[in-house]
């Protein structure tokens, strides 16, 4: 290996892993953390093998937290109700159902406002 000063080593560390391997380990225990530690690697380590190997990590893996109903929210919605009134029947925040939509692409309905000289905050506009 050449080295260059300050830049530090030139080329790839030796491997200390392998993939197969810290996939099987992580398979049969579980959690990269026994992984790493049977291994004797670092668990980021384990993490980015997974990743690489294309295995979701982290909340990926996991079930949704609040599994709502896309179709029934969205229909009723689109029907008229607000977040607000929706919110208790599911048992959740009117925000989660507000942000749920904006993920399913769903667009927010605007009050009818008032331009020009039927808003109340109007001062006459502009004047050349």
């Amino acid at each position: 290996m050449r080295y260059n000063g300050y830049m530090g080593r030139i080329g790839q560390f030796p491997r200390l892993h392998d993939r197969e391997q810290v996939i099987a380990v992580w398979r049969e225990l579980g959690t990269q953390r026994a992984a790493a530690k049977k291994l004797g690697i670092l668990q980021s380590t384990v993490s980015k093998v997974l990743i690489a190997e294309g295995i979701h990590v982290g909340r990926g893996v996991r079930p949704p937290v609040h599994d709502l109903p896309r179709d029934e929210i969205v229909s009723r919605y689109l029907a008229g109700e607000t977040c607000g009134q929706m919110a208790p029947d599911y048992n959740v925040d009117y925000e989660l159902i507000r942000s749920k939509l904006r993920m399913w692409g769903i667009a927010r309905r605007t009050k009818d406002r008032a331009w020009g000289e039927r808003n109340n905050q109007w001062k006459g506009g502009r004047s050349k």
